[in-house]
């Protein structure tokens, strides 16, 4: 009893055995591995958070899990306390709640995530086309503003608050109602002197 009992190995939790690392006869050392084995519960998705992300997430939070642009829910069940000294982010651990069915899910996939937060930083929300990266961190885009009786294209320094998709919150020099290039930037210049026209959809 006491050599059958030595010789039976327990799965620290219910799962599929996925591969087999010693075969029968061989001779196993203290340590080595027996089984690969996967847990066939819901799908956990870990992330890193930076940390001013990760200060507004908390345990039973809902977000979206997305692969090839089916999307799922998921809730997070962990958040670790400690921060990775060399990426400077908090590993969360996310379980999938929603119906896998649309999406393809294999371990070790790689996923986007995405969760709403609340700010309280006011901006302008512009589409990502319409904004250029500068060599100090900051982006510009360029606006139509009136002079005097022509329309010329001024460059605007702007700060990115959040990036949400084709969308960008910004604020600095740009307000409600003012006319931003969307696309084609590579077309026109600072300076350059143009002409804006209202078109019916």
């Amino acid at each position: 009893a006491l050599e059958l009992a030595n010789g039976t190995i327990t799965a620290p939790y219910d799962g599929v055995i996925t591969e087999r690392l010693v075969n029968v006869g061989d001779s196993v050392p203290v340590g080595r591995p027996a089984f690969r084995i996967i847990d066939d519960g819901p799908p956990i998705v870990e992330v890193n958070l930076p940390v001013n992300v990760a200060e507004q997430v908390s345990v039973g939070q809902f977000v979206q899990v997305i692969k090839d642009g089916a999307s799922v829910d998921a809730e997070v069940i962990t958040k670790s306390p400690e921060l990775d000294s060399a990426s400077r982010t908090q590993r969360a651990k996310l379980r999938i709640v929603g119906d896998t069915a649309p999406m393809s899910l294999t371990y070790g996939d790689t996923v986007e995530v995405r969760l709403s937060l609340p700010t309280d930083k006011a901006g302008v929300w512009l589409p990502y086309s319409a904004l250029q990266t500068e060599s100090n961190g900051l982006w510009s885009a360029l606006v139509v503003v009136k002079n005097a009786d022509q329309q010329v294209i001024e460059r605007r320094t702007l700060e990115l608050v959040h990036l949400d998709g084709q969308y960008a919150l910004v604020r600095g020099s740009i307000s409600d109602g003012d006319l931003v290039i969307a696309n084609g930037l590579d077309r026109v210049v600072n300076g350059q002197r143009v002409a804006s026209q209202d078109v019916s959809a």
